[in-house]
């Protein structure tokens, strides 16, 4: 068998060796995914032995959990780190689409001369409850990814911001 030094090397300069090690260590995953149903559906029997105080000893023979905890902990850990996509704990979220915007204005803020600069926009009157308000149809755009933030407001006027990525 090669020293490490040498894999590496391999690793960088054959590209063939470096995807049949990718490979490689993905199926090592999958074995180390196997083994942690393994430790989890069968108990292991061991003894634990306290002193007390007064120096006496404490012997109890029962399944050893705690143990096989840190056994599956471990696993779990290390077959994230060689296939983070199948078993990471990060959850990434795509999305893809068209979003539609509106771009809303209240008409009682703005001066005449503002109102006529925004209707030359292709800004629309529109009436709500309230009275009138200028919007605007922003043109539909193509999404990779998507964060937004949300800004809502109570009946009592204060408002708070959820942030989504």
């Amino acid at each position: 068998m090669p020293c490490q030094f040498t894999v590496f090397k391999w690793l960088n300069e054959k590209e063939d060796f470096s995807k049949q090690y990718a490979r490689a260590r993905e199926a090592q995953a999958d074995t180390i995914a196997d083994e942690i149903l393994h430790i989890a559906d069968n108990t292991e029997v061991g003894v634990k032995v306290t002193t007390k105080p007064d120096g006496t000893r404490e012997i109890v023979e029962a399944d050893m959990t705690e143990h096989r905890r840190l056994r599956i902990d471990s696993r779990k850990w290390y077959a994230g780190k060689l296939a983070p996509k199948k078993y990471g704990n990060k959850m990434e979220l795509e999305h893809s689409g068209s979003v539609q915007h509106t771009i809303g204005i209240r008409a009682k803020d703005l001066t005449l001369e503002q109102f006529k600069e925004l209707r030359s926009q292709g800004y629309i009157i529109k009436r709500d409850a309230e009275g009138q308000y200028l919007e605007k149809p922003v043109q539909e755009a193509e999404f990779e990814n998507v964060n937004y933030s949300l800004q809502t407001e109570d009946e009592n006027g204060e408002s708070s911001a959820e942030t989504q990525e």
